[in-house]
């Protein structure tokens, strides 16, 4: 049973609270060759709205979208698990959604 996008977004928040988030190598990557930091991405999941939601077997993968600081838009591709979050992707520097 799939979550409303409120409930998956204050879970998906909590867990990064407490510090319950894992990465791919793909996002680590990423992040490492970005100008952010762990203090950037969690003011992004704080201020973060879903702007997508992709529907994969297995799972669903939300697109986060917040800012960082600086207010530098950001995106995450991120997973809910059992009791963690998984960061799939990172994307900044790109246009906004319409």
């Amino acid at each position: 049973m799939r979550q409303s996008y409120p409930l998956v977004l204050e879970t998906i928040r909590a867990r990064a609270r407490s510090l319950a988030l894992t990465w791919t190598p793909r996002a680590f990557q990423k992040l490492v060759s970005s100008p952010f930091d762990d203090e950037d991405i969690q003011r992004v999941i704080a201020t973060a709205r879903i702007a997508g939601v992709l529907h994969e077997n297995p799972g669903t993968s939300y697109v986060l979208e917040g800012t960082a600081t600086e207010d530098r838009l950001v995106g995450l591709g991120c997973r809910l698990l059992r009791n963690r979050v998984q960061i799939e992707d990172v994307l900044w520097d790109y246009d906004r959604a319409p």
